[in-house]
């Protein structure tokens, strides 16, 4: 695919990145909500970019997801459909562009072998190598926009709470709402302050997880270990959108251990589940 655009200062551009998008939106009454059902980036170089009779043409090789709905407008009340935005820092006001592309046969579509996951040049976590293996640390506050968001959203919340009793709201509001209210601070305090570290060893996956004084540790057979997986763990709404991915860890008998999560590099999650691959 090669997108046409007669910005010719995007040929000075420091970074170019797409995405394809795949949304769901449904509707209800006179509310409807939005979510991210699966996303697919890319990096492109200023040396891909080629001047033509048309523009300057920005080539773009995404593969759809495998986990992607096909476009489906036809239901007011359920829709799902496909966004490809493009973002390019550029002296000056930077390059952003969103185009709404028809998806279709995605079930038909045969899943290419994709290649070797590399690291990003910039990480939120740490590697390590050890006389054992190889340890990723994932350091408390990695999803600095989730944790912002977030700890808004809460106190807003709480803030709701604590006017209801002010007012001697009927006991029953503030309970209830308190009781939607544990989650979320459990959310902020994990944002803020929870961190994992992965160890991968020959013989199997062991994960640490922190949370202020409380620590977990879990030891995982490399014989039990059925697949590695990436999904979307959560997500914050508003402009484009942003998804933060969770690797889980399928095991042979059954259920999923999340490893890492609040990963908003897709890239960066796709690496660390290539670390934990290698020897199954």
């Amino acid at each position: 695919m090669c997108l046409f655009t007669d910005r010719t200062t995007l040929a000075r551009a420091r970074a170019i990145n797409a995405r394809l998008t795949c949304y769901s939106r449904t509707r209800s009454g006179r509310s409807s909500s939005e979510s991210i059902i699966c996303r697919n980036e890319c990096s492109i170089s200023d040396g891909e970019l080629q001047r033509t009779a048309r523009g300057l043409a920005i080539p773009i090789a995404l593969d759809v997801p495998s986990d992607g709905l096909t476009t489906d407008t036809s239901n007011a009340y359920r829709q799902i459909y496909w966004k490809l935005n493009v973002v390019a820092d550029v002296p000056g006001v930077d390059y952003d562009a969103t185009f709404e592309v028809p998806v279709f046969g995605v079930t038909d579509t045969p899943v290419r072998a994709s290649a070797p996951a590399s690291a990003p040049p910039a990480m939120t976590v740490v590697e390590r190598r050890t006389a054992e293996g190889t340890e990723i640390y994932l350091p408390p506050f990695r999803a600095r926009g989730a944790a912002v968001g977030t700890v808004g959203f809460t106190a807003i919340w709480l803030g709701a709470i604590a006017l209801m009793i002010a007012l001697k709201a009927p006991l029953i509001f503030p309970i209830v709402f308190g009781l939607f209210a544990v989650p979320l601070v459990y959310m902020v305090l994990d944002l803020f302050f929870g961190a994992a570290t992965i160890r991968i060893t020959p013989d199997a996956i062991h994960i640490r997880k922190s949370l202020l004084f409380f620590h977990s540790d879990r030891d995982i057979p490399r014989s039990d270990i059925d697949d590695v997986r990436l999904r979307i763990g959560m997500q914050m709404s508003g402009g484009k959108g942003q998804p933060y991915y969770e690797i889980g860890i399928v095991r042979t008998g059954g259920g999923i251990v999340i490893a890492g999560k609040y990963l908003a590099n897709k890239r960066e999650a796709e690496w660390i589940a290539a670390q934990i691959k290698p020897s199954m």
